[in-house]
């Protein structure tokens, strides 16, 4: 910049020196006056680029510093990338989140802000966001399908796991709003409407990139069926049971009018049921009509293929005692386990429900079950070569607290297997960074106990011999 403006000042300065510099003469037809005239026009122009210039460099840091700021929005990009297969580093582990990046084309819409339409849905979702506190939002479905959409709709209603990630979707969509909002304000000088707005318009962008493999008059494999998009997001039994927690009297007296019109069987409802914690009633009646009796055959949509296993409904019953206690008390074949052999145990544990988890033990779930290699998991690249895993390594690899892992030692657990790459119990145990350092050597010292009296034991069989 420095050398421009030099050039810019020489060559300014030429038409004042008493120069012609066509002809090498002298010039005497420029008088004083005039010359201090034009010399304070362009000394304003000057002035102008230079403040021009300093103010381009201060929104470049002041951008360059918010881009840097924008965990949420990091979180929420690498989330749904993660989900779609485009992280080049899957979601493995929490960590993973922090190296995020934003994209060239999310990052020119932070600097230079597009001129966008207010459509419908943008529209809607202003008003949601104007209006709902988030802690509303999250414990709405209505509210939460509204802002993300048919796809996510349907793609957190077919496994436990997704319902998890969708759950930290949608709070890292809240975040990341807040975030951005103040980025047009504060950079761009936005005023409110207009900054959220092209704020709801960038997560958008950012969705729509990520949740358009299903067209709506596509078919899908869904819930071990086979159906079109449409007809799935409109069918009645599907639209009752994943909006808001429904009337359970309302809706027995009205659920075989449902069905006869819905493609869903009622193991499928049952599935979707227990994601959207549905009354107990409802859950009830749904395995009354013989909900765990049918199976992938028996679904009115149902296809041969068979590429995974089959998921049954204790998977989605985990989070909450209640419906575990339900299931475990009708369902046949309780402990089968998914297509890489990872068991219900192993997800209560993953989700840290102690309560769910010791039912499970007590029902006699295999406490050393080991998970066994599959094909490249979409979320996790690191899926095919990791595996072996005991659900006392998930417990000291997911967990904040040492109760469950004490659990599952006082029922006998294994410490000293090896995973595929080689770790066992313990260094999982040393890398989890959420235990606390006095949890960890209350559950190491409690190991090394168990050892002694372990060698004890040994030592004193072999004196008998």
């Amino acid at each position: 910049m420095g050398g421009a403006l030099a050039i810019f000042l020489f060559l300014t300065a030429l038409q004042y020196l008493e120069i012609d510099w066509d002809t090498g003469k002298e010039r005497t037809f420029i008088n004083t006056e005039k010359r201090k005239k034009i010399s304070k026009n362009e000394s304003f122009k000057i002035a102008e680029i230079i403040n021009k210039t300093k103010k381009n460099t201060i929104n470049k840091k002041e951008i360059n510093k918010q881009t840097a700021a924008f965990k949420e929005l990091k979180k929420y990009i690498y989330l749904l990338n993660a989900i779609s297969g485009k992280a080049e580093t899957n979601y493995c582990s929490k960590e993973s989140l922090s190296r995020a990046e934003i994209g060239p084309e999310i990052e020119s819409l932070l600097s230079r802000p597009e001129k966008i339409k207010i459509n419908r849905k943008n529209k809607k979702i202003l008003e949601i966001l104007s209006k709902e506190e988030p802690k509303n939002i999250l414990s709405s479905n209505a509210i939460k399908h509204q802002i993300m959409g048919d796809y996510m709709r349907l793609w957190s209603n077919e496994y436990q796991w997704n319902r998890v990630r969708y759950e930290e979707i949608i709070k890292a969509y809240l975040n990341s709003f807040i975030e951005i909002k103040s980025h047009f304000s504060s950079v761009h000088k936005m005023p409110g409407q207009e900054a959220s707005l092209q704020s709801i318009n960038l997560l958008n962008r950012v969705l729509s990139s990520n949740t358009n493999s299903y067209p709506r008059n596509s078919g899908i494999h869904y819930l071990g069926m086979f159906a079109p998009v449409k007809k799935l997001t409109k069918d009645p039994i599907y639209l009752s049971l994943t909006s808001q927690k429904i009337d359970p009297k309302v809706w027995v007296k009205q659920a075989d009018s449902l069905f006869d019109r819905s493609i869903f069987s009622k193991r499928e409802a049952l599935k979707i049921s227990l994601l959207n914690n549905q009354p107990v009633e409802v859950i009830n009646w749904l395995i009354r009509k013989g909900a765990l009796e049918e199976n992938k055959a028996t679904s009115k949509q149902s296809t041969e293929n068979t590429t995974r296993k089959e998921e049954t409904p204790i998977f989605y019953a985990i989070h909450s005692s209640a419906f575990t206690k339900l299931i475990l008390e009708n369902q046949k074949n309780v402990r089968d386990s998914n297509h890489f052999n990872k068991s219900a145990l192993h997800y209560a544990i993953q989700f840290e429900n102690q309560e769910t988890t010791k039912l499970l033990i007590d029902h006699g779930f295999d406490i050393n079950q080991k998970t066994t290699k599959i094909a490249k998991w979409p979320e996790c690249t690191k899926s095919s070569k990791l595996y072996s895993l005991t659900p006392i390594m998930y417990a000291a690899n997911h967990n904040k607290t040492d109760k469950i892992i004490t659990l599952l030692l006082n029922a006998g657990a294994q410490i000293k297997h090896k995973d595929s790459t080689d770790r066992k119990f313990s260094d999982y145990l040393k890398e989890n960074k959420n235990i606390s350092l006095d949890a960890k050597k209350k559950v190491l010292n409690r190991v090394n106990r168990k050892m002694e009296i372990q060698l004890g034991k040994m030592i004193n069989m072999e004196k008998q011999r």
